[in-house]
């Protein structure tokens, strides 16, 4: 995700996330120091941006995209832990129809949403 980042991707979508200390890393990657881990490269974002090489981080630095996604009976039972992250997109832990339903056994019938 680094590369993909660096290359100027507005974001990153993270797939099966199952509890907050997962979600925490996630968006850790995601953060530059000391918000987070993610290291300093951007070579090519800051073109896709229009700033300044060294502009970038104080003008797109804290605006990476970071979308959750659960799709577990193990998230389910964590997700309002998960909720409680701070730095992802607000309202970004989604299941979409198909996974809520297959946790309940229905397989993409969505009944009971």
């Amino acid at each position: 995700m680094k590369t993909a980042l660096d290359a100027g991707a507005e974001g990153i979508v993270f797939p099966l996330v199952t509890t907050a200390e997962t979600a925490a890393d996630c968006v850790a990657l995601t953060r530059y120091p000391p918000k987070g881990r993610r290291g300093w490269g951007p070579f090519v974002a800051h073109s896709r941006w229009g700033v300044n090489l060294f502009d970038y981080y104080a003008q797109r630095g804290g605006e990476t995209v970071c979308v959750l996604l659960i799709g577990t009976r193990s998230a389910v039972d964590h997700i309002q832990e998960i909720c409680k992250v701070e730095g992802r997109v607000s309202g970004s832990s989604f299941q979409g129809v198909a996974g809520a339903s297959h946790l309940r056994g229905s397989r993409g019938q969505g009944e009971g949403l």
